[in-house]
């Protein structure tokens, strides 16, 4: 595979997790975000414009959001625990993580990376 489809790999993996789990907010952010990427409105005059534009689409996307996972998960409106799917899902997706991070691929340092490194000193 190359960078670039282990990257779309690792993005995919991520988002499966966080969809399975609920983390509604992260994915909000992301979504909202999609067609405003240096590609502003052109009736968007400035940024404060465009910034609370984005703001208003996270929100919105998170509540619609919200309310998915209570209808999906009742009657707690969310998951009592974590699927094992998504537990493979994470393992995947740090292993993932920590390739690109050998490899050189701007990887910002974390637990994953650490905990990693850690298991293969042993």
């Amino acid at each position: 595979m190359t960078e670039k489809q282990i990257i779309v790999v690792e993005k995919a993996v991520e988002e499966y997790m966080r969809l399975r789990m609920g983390q509604t907010f992260i994915f909000a952010l992301d979504m909202a975000g999609i067609n405003m990427g240096g590609h502003l409105d052109p009736d968007i005059k400035d940024k404060q414009d465009a910034f609370d534009e984005y703001i208003r689409r996270r929100n919105e996307i998170e509540r619609k959001m919200e309310q998915v996972y209570e209808i999906a998960f009742a009657p707690y409106g969310h998951l009592k625990e974590k699927p094992q799917d998504v537990v493979t899902a994470e393992s995947v997706w740090q292993m993932i993580r920590y390739a690109l991070g050998k490899s050189g691929y701007k990887m910002p340092e974390g637990p994953v990376i650490q905990t990693i490194e850690k298991k293969e000193r042993r």
